[in-house]
């Protein structure tokens, strides 16, 4: 979810002409069926004095277009959150909707010190919003996965290749296959790698171990430290389109300990 706070600051020095076009922007964003944005606004902002009038004044009673104001407005009103509290400036909404992704939404923002990228007024800037933060999700949900994930434990080789993993273009399947692969796990009490042919059938996976070829010359490439500083050879990964997620399945959890693209083979040298 995204979530845009209409800044009250924003509407301070504005027009009625374009106070209106972005409620009608406001109302396009809500009703699209593909509407993943939650509008926020202070119950103060009602209150809000701008150049042109006070705040509730202009929405319920100046608004040009009045189809607009009587048919519109309401439904638009009824699906922003409102809340007590009051924000200027980034730190202050990030720590109010944490692990978000969080903007402000409003008129004019000249200078009200706020990084460009956080600003949606239009469509293109709502676009490059989305676009600039498709990272910033990725990194959220990177950042929580011992949340997410309560049943796998990611070696530090996951960790040190974060940047990377982030940068897969797979990320999103990545996520839905771990998912996918834990709940399968715990749900049927997997508790060593005996359980390939399950995961298989159960989860849809595409789950292969490594041929004794592979693992006589490339063994090295398939350590990696367990928590508890322990080294060990994974030999199975989950396929997802060109990229590998190794896996070991052992009596103390179920470990990650690679992510990432093909790993060397005789066939498949990096």
């Amino acid at each position: 979810m995204i979530n845009l706070y209409i800044l009250k600051e924003s509407y301070c020095n504005v027009t009625l002409e374009s106070f209106q076009e972005n409620l009608v922007f406001i109302n396009k964003v809500l009703s699209s069926e593909s509407c993943r944005e939650n509008f926020f606004i202070s119950r103060d902002t009602y209150e809000y004095e701008t150049i042109i009038g006070n705040f509730s004044q202009i929405i319920f009673s100046e608004l040009p277009n009045e189809q607009f104001r009587i048919n519109v407005l309401p439904r638009i009103l009824s699906s922003i959150t409102h809340i007590d509290e009051s924000f200027v400036n980034e730190v202050q909404l990030d720590n109010y909707l944490t692990e978000q992704l969080n903007g402000f939404c409003g008129v004019k923002f000249g200078n009200l010190n706020l990084s460009e990228d956080r600003i949606v007024t239009n469509d293109n800037d709502l676009l490059n919003f989305n676009y600039s933060f498709t990272r910033l999700a990725k990194s959220i949900i990177w950042n929580n996965k011992s949340k997410l994930f309560k049943n796998l434990i990611f070696c530090k080789s996951c960790e040190n290749e974060k940047d990377r993993i982030l940068g897969l273009q797979s990320f999103t399947k990545i996520i839905t296959s771990l998912i996918n692969f834990e709940k399968t796990c715990v749900q049927n009490k997997f508790s060593d790698n005996s359980c390939m042919n399950d995961l298989r059938d159960l989860a849809g996976l595409d789950v292969s171990p490594e041929t004794v070829s592979t693992l006589q010359n490339y063994k090295v490439e398939r350590t990696f430290e367990l928590p508890n500083k322990d080294y060990v050879v994974f030999n199975y990964h989950i396929k997802i389109d060109d990229i590998r997620i190794y896996y070991e399945i052992i009596k103390s959890g179920i470990y990650i300990g690679y992510i990432g693209g093909h790993l060397p083979t005789k066939k498949f040298k990096k």
